[in-house]
């Protein structure tokens, strides 16, 4: 196996994930390329239930022909082993190896010599597997081959994630795969591009609940884009006037005033009334951002505005009435803080009316590329330059980044690259953390990063979602409950 697939078909295949794609004819030309580019006879791609058991599953041979009864001819232990392990499995030896379950194959059939089966991986869960066998050959593999391997695994991933219209990690949600899933279409939604499904069902989710008054709670990873989703909320409402406040950049003694105003000779400085955002608000919204950085004492006052519909500047004795519409937002776990005894429950409660959950952009692969750019000719545009278009490698490396800092990162990583100017946009354009180098000079390659990321950060995430319940835990990461302690241990976990 050479140590990059073939770059004109990879090349072909990786340009088509920024177009419309029909989900089940593009995994079965992956499974057609990495069939040929390893000289196996046959393959097979699977996809699993959450519980492991096969959902869908394609077979074709060398030549590109379906295989019959696909379920029956697959090497399961080999599923298995690529699934718990969550990394490549390969023998040589099938015939000699007494775990192997001979596959019901015609009888006088020769026996299967050779086996290779990569994990499909997407957002740290296993969706399924890709898989190879030969009868006449041991299929080469070798660390280089692993690598190339994983490609392919990461191009399949990629078109899952893209076509999936489902929650992340709901794998039985998965679109079948006789089922055309195509892209969606880039739409326009209050300034936010997209063409992601999520954000769209985000999008719906905004315009139902606009015209109420009831309280929203949004949330996300920092950077995700949690303001514009807020702001998005309050022009569809139609409601007047918009002002925010960042809890966490405000500091707790200037909090009070700040947002009930205060009346002249409340404390020294105070030199002249002054109206707060809650009243400035009124017949509007406020959107209180990073709400899990009020203090307990702020948090318990805010309460009482919210229950009483009316603020008291700070020094003052009269109660001004106000229709404020309250948005909050966090890049951090209310119901968790509140456990902890963080944040009061009972305001907890009063804000979180309707949660609106915007997805990481890892989560929103669809938008990976359209944001980018998008991006890049903004700023290149701005400075007088014609936009650099992206090379492949360069596109694969800005799919495969888990893109931590979300859309705020990317748009700064496409404001510099506009700044140097390149005539075409290289991985050696990117920074080093984009294009994959881990200090050896050398970086695993193209998309593997997006099956590649690490595996103490997905046991970690998997923990936290299950609220620490490790049988859980388990199953959101695909593997058994034995095989989660053994990753535990290995990296340290309690």
């Amino acid at each position: 196996m050479a140590e990059s697939p073939p770059a004109d078909r990879f090349a072909g295949l990786l340009q088509n994930l920024a177009q419309p794609i029909d989900l089940a004819p593009y995994l079965e030309e992956v499974l057609a390329a990495f069939i040929e580019e390893a000289g196996a006879e046959r393959g097979f791609l699977v996809l699993l239930e959450p519980t492991g058991r096969f959902r869908r599953i394609v077979g074709l041979d060398r030549d590109g022909e379906r295989i019959q009864r696909p379920e029956e001819r697959v090497i399961q232990y080999a599923v298995k082993r690529a699934v718990e392990d969550r990394r490549p499995f390969h023998t040589a030896n099938v015939r000699g190896d007494r775990r192997f379950r001979a596959p019901a194959d015609p009888p006088g059939a020769p026996p299967l010599r050779s086996c290779l089966c990569v994990p499909i991986l997407a957002g740290g869960r296993v969706e399924g597997t890709i898989c190879l066998d030969s009868r006449f050959r041991a299929i080469p593999f070798d660390a280089q081959a692993e690598r190339s391997a994983m490609r392919w695994a990461a191009l399949a991933a990629a078109a899952l994630r893209i076509a999936s219209m489902a929650e992340p990690g709901a794998v039985d949600s998965t679109p079948p795969l006789d089922r055309e899933e195509p892209l969606e279409t880039r739409i326009e939604f209050h300034g936010i591009l997209s063409r992601s499904p999520r954000m769209r069902e985000v999008f719906r989710m905004v315009e139902g609940i606009a015209p109420s008054k009831i309280p929203v709670l949004v949330v996300g990873e920092s950077g995700a884009g949690k303001e514009l989703i807020a702001r998005a909320l309050h022009a569809e409402s139609g409601r007047g006037p918009f002002l925010s406040i960042n809890c966490a950049a405000v500091p707790e003694g200037l909090q009070e005033a700040e947002l009930f105003g205060h009346v002249r000779g409340a404390f020294t400085g105070a030199e002249a009334d002054r109206t707060g955002l809650v009243e400035l608000a009124d017949r509007g919204t406020l959107l209180l951002d990073e709400v899990a950085d009020m203090s307990p004492a702020m948090q318990g006052k805010l309460l009482r505005v919210l229950e009483e519909s009316g603020v008291r500047r700070v020094g003052g004795s009269d109660t001004i009435r106000v229709d404020v519409r309250i948005i909050s937002a966090s890049n951090r776990d209310l119901e968790d803080l509140v456990r902890r005894g963080l944040f009061r429950e009972d305001l907890f409660w009063r804000l979180r009316g309707v949660v609106i959950q915007v997805p990481p952009l890892r989560d929103r692969l669809a938008d990976i590329l359209l944001l980018a750019e998008h991006f890049l000719e903004t700023f290149a545009r701005a400075s007088g330059r014609k936009p650099p278009p992206f090379d492949p490698e360069a596109r694969a490396r800005i799919l495969a980044h888990a893109w931590p800092g979300n859309v705020r990162e990317l748009e700064n990583e496409m404001r510099r690259i506009a700044a140097l100017g390149p005539a075409v946009v290289t991985p050696a354009d990117l920074s080093p953390s984009i294009r994959g180098l881990r200090g050896s000079g050398r970086g695993a390659g193209a998309l593997a990063d997006i099956v590649g990321r690490s595996e103490k950060e997905a046991v970690e995430q998997a923990l936290a979602r299950a609220g620490g319940n490790k049988s859980r835990a388990a199953h959101l990461l695909g593997i058994t409950r034995k095989s989660l302690y053994r990753r535990l241990e290995k990296h340290g976990l309690r």
